[in-house]
């Protein structure tokens, strides 16, 4: 509730100070002063343990305008230990800066009042804190070679039935026990393997509270080198299409890491044809320019003064005459994903290869989904959110001269209707 302050003889002295106090606030001028204020909060009146947001103060002056007085009122919570309200006089952990006026703290589950006086002026707003649903990290990986990193990546699920938001750049990484083995970005949570250590944890919190995750890394000492060709065993690559190579670091036991984004890889001598290598952070992608017969590829991992090689399939010339997207008739809720794969066919052989990666698409409606033509993700079909609908998607594909297209049809339903 907002009150107006009532000038009596008792309160003269008040009157005074309080003009004295206010002499120098926006907009007031001689008759001009605050009647109300009004509290009110950033975001909803329920906020996360942990978390910090913000509650407001608005000044309403006699003559009607309205100021923020946010830094101006003095800001108390009814119970800190659930709540916390800073006057500009609360830390930021130890970071030897504070939170600004009006910052609103939640500590604890339960409910606090927050309230802001000016003068004899007052204005409160109630706040409910609850605890998050989950809070994890996730990482492709739990050991590591010395001289690699891992990125991992901090959710938290707010309320039982909501989705898992990515909070990694929001959060404090550390290593609680560190052993000279691991280094983790503060606010990044990348991890770098430094040398050979026993098992870390890795945590993210707040530095607000307590609660945190742990996710358990190891850097351990590599033994060898695999590289493994996307298309295993096929016989040859057809010229103007590309192939994946990527190279795993091999461990005593355990599972092997992707060591694609730390190694170099490059061609061996391959005769008289061409072919180009490029690598994302998933693998090396060897494109085949001209009909050849290579020797191989390398691999070397300087880090462990490691190499592995593997032969580079004949590329040759291919008169691909038909195109398939496959599956051709698919159905999602707006909040799945979907991969298809594309594969031309030559049809005097039967040989057929993917071409997911070589496609352009084309979409008879451009606001339902999208469809992927990175290396990485090629094919990889994903709602827009907000949509549902009918889409025909078409692959377009040219080989020899000749433009080759296949259609499939995509049904994007409401995940409502598609959870029944």
């Amino acid at each position: 509730m907002s009150t107006v302050p009532k000038c009596t003889a008792g309160s003269a002295l008040a009157v005074i100070v309080a003009v004295a106090l206010l002499s120098g606030c926006e907009g007031l001028s001689e008759g001009n002063r605050p009647v109300s204020i009004a509290v009110s909060a950033s975001d909803d009146r329920v906020v996360y343990r942990c978390f910090v947001s913000s509650a407001l103060a608005a000044a309403t002056f006699t003559d009607g305008t309205v100021s923020d007085f946010t830094a101006r009122v003095t800001w108390s919570s009814s119970d800190p230990g659930v709540v916390e309200v800073s006057n500009g006089d609360i830390e930021v952990g130890n970071s030897g800066s504070y939170y600004a006026a009006g910052t609103l703290i939640a500590r604890n589950e339960g409910t606090a009042t927050i309230q802001g006086d000016l003068i004899s002026l007052s204005d409160s707003l109630q706040i409910e804190v609850k605890r998050v649903a989950d809070f994890y990290i996730e990482g492709e990986s739990t050991v590591l070679a010395p001289g690699s990193d891992l990125d991992l990546t901090a959710y938290l699920v707010l309320d039982p039935d909501s989705e898992p938001q990515d909070f990694t750049n929001s959060v404090i990484w550390s290593l609680p026990s560190p052993d000279g083995s691991l280094s983790v970005g503060a606010s990044s949570g990348v991890v770098e393997a430094l040398a050979p250590g026993a098992p870390q944890q890795v945590q993210a919190g707040f530095g607000n509270c307590s609660d945190t995750a742990e996710f358990t890394v190891q850097a351990r000492s590599l033994t060898g080198l695999r590289i493994d060709r996307e298309y295993g065993d096929a016989a040859a690559l057809a010229v103007g299409t590309s192939e994946r190579y990527t190279v795993y670091g091999q461990f005593d036991h355990g599972p092997d890491q992707n060591l694609s984004d730390d190694v170099e890889v490059t061609l061996l001598e391959q005769g008289d044809g061409q072919a180009i290598l490029n690598n994302t952070e998933e693998g090396w992608y060897l494109t085949a320019i001209d009909a050849s017969f290579g020797e191989g590829v390398e691999a070397r991992f300087d880090s462990a003064d490691l190499e592995a090689q593997t032969p580079l399939r004949p590329q040759v010339e291919r008169d691909f005459d038909q195109l398939d997207i496959t599956p051709a008739d698919i159905t999602i809720t707006d909040d799945e994903e979907v991969q298809v794969t594309v594969i031309a066919t030559e049809r005097s052989t039967g040989v057929s290869q993917t071409v997911t990666r070589h496609v352009a698409w084309a979409l008879d409606v451009d606001d339902v989904l999208s469809v992927d033509a990175s290396q990485d993700l090629a094919g990889r079909i994903t709602p827009l959110g907000g949509q549902d609908g009918i889409v025909e998607i078409t692959a377009g594909f040219t080989a020899s001269q000749e433009h080759l297209e296949s259609r499939a049809q995509v049904q994007v339903l409401p995940s409502a209707v598609g959870g029944d």
